[in-house]
Formats: structure tokens, C-alpha cells, sequence
């Protein structure tokens, strides 16, 4: 009569195990790098009865995660992706303002001052098309001027922005060596933190979305 009592509590604990992961799953469902977990059941060693074995019930081994490293890593790449063509567009956005502005930028100076040559080209003797040539010519030199200004002002934006991405990819750095420390220790005891490789994952992307200030051009 105890045996069979104790099979049966063992099949309610395991099956506690298995709602509570159950709920788990369910409380996370909106959790930014959660993957599903799943509670894993094993027979425990049967009992000896003659010549046969008896079953003692079940056990839940373990607890672990539906966990894809293809498709992690396949999010991290398109994260870094993500992140470099934002940066490369807005970037190129400031660059292609500076250049083609129809009020202020280069494009339309180069425009003036051609069509101020073609006046010189085909009136010489006229003073007014001269003074416009040479007016248009200092307008198109000072547009040069600010858009080199403008250029290295951008350097040095790009300059810092490298050097205050590299203190928080330090950081993560940081932090993931001692979430993979818990996670080591929680595995060198027999059990699996998942709490910290959720974390894990999570500093992963935020990695995968700053590296790209640091990647070689």
C-alpha cells in the first residue's frame, strides 16, 4: 500500500512541476529573450520483485529551455545588420543634406557658379557677369568651407560615439562573465539557471546591436 501511495505522490509532484513550468511559460510570454521551458520526466529505478522489476514512480530531471542557437544566432547577425544600416543612414542623411540642399547646399552653389561661367563665356566684356561669376564663385567657396567644418564635426561625433560604445560593450563584457560564472556554478550543482541565460541572451543582442560602432570599415 506504500509503494503505491508513494507512486502516486511522485506522479502529483511531477505533475506540479510540470503546471508550474507550465504558468512559467505563460507569465513570460511577452518577456523580451525568454525561450519556453519544459519540465523532463524519468522513470525512477524500479524495485525488485523476483525475477522482475517493479516501478517506483517518476521524477522530473530537469528543467530546461527550447532553445535554438541556428535561430539565435540568426537574430543576433540581422540585429547587427539593423544596426549598421541605421547608422549608416543617418550618417549619410546629414552628409546628403549638407551636399543637396536646395537652400544651403552644395549642389545648387555649383549650379549658380557654372551658369555665372557660361555668362562670362559668352559676354566677356560684361562687368555684371563678371561680378557674378566672382560673387557666386566666394558663395560656392564658403559652402566648401562649412561643409568641410560640417564633415569634421562629424568625425568627431562618430569619434565619441566609438569611444562611449566601447565603455558600455565593456560593461556588457562584464556582465556576461559573471552570468556565465552563476550559469557554470548553477551546472557544476547538477542544475540549470535559466533565469541567467535568459539575461545572457538578452546582453547578447544588446552586443550584437552596439558592436557595429566598433566594426572595422
Amino acid at each position: 500500500m506504500g509503494s503505491i501511495l508513494n507512486i502516486s505522490v511522485s506522479g502529483m509532484l511531477s505533475s506540479q512541476v510540470g503546471l508550474q513550468t507550465v504558468q512559467h511559460n505563460v507569465a513570460n510570454a511577452n518577456t523580451a529573450g525568454y525561450n519556453r521551458q519544459v519540465a523532463k520526466q524519468a522513470s525512477l529505478l524500479g524495485t525488485r520483485t523476483g525475477d522482475a522489476y517493479v516501478g517506483s514512480g517518476t521524477k522530473v530531471e530537469t528543467v530546461s529551455r527550447l532553445y535554438d542557437q541556428f535561430l539565435t544566432t540568426q537574430v543576433n547577425q540581422a540585429q547587427t545588420k539593423l544596426s549598421a544600416l541605421d547608422a549608416t543612414t543617418s550618417q549619410m542623411e546629414a552628409i546628403d543634406h549638407l551636399l543637396a540642399d536646395p537652400a544651403s547646399g552644395i549642389a545648387p552653389a555649383l549650379q549658380d557658379f557654372f551658369t555665372a561661367s557660361q555668362q562670362v563665356g559668352a559676354y566677356p566684356s560684361s562687368v555684371a557677369a563678371r561680378q557674378s561669376m566672382v560673387s557666386t564663385a566666394q558663395v560656392l567657396t564658403n559652402r566648401f568651407s562649412v561643409m568641410g567644418e560640417t564633415i569634421s564635426g562629424l568625425n568627431e561625433q562618430i569619434n565619441q560615439q566609438v569611444q562611449s560604445d566601447a565603455t558600455t560593450l565593456n560593461a556588457y563584457a562584464q556582465q556576461l562573465v559573471a552570468l556565465n560564472g552563476q550559469i557554470s556554478q548553477a551546472s557544476s550543482g547538477g542544475g540549470r539557471q535559466t533565469t541567467c541565460s535568459i539575461s545572457v541572451i538578452r546582453l547578447w543582442r544588446k552586443w550584437a546591436s552596439w558592436l557595429i560602432f566598433l566594426s572595422p570599415k
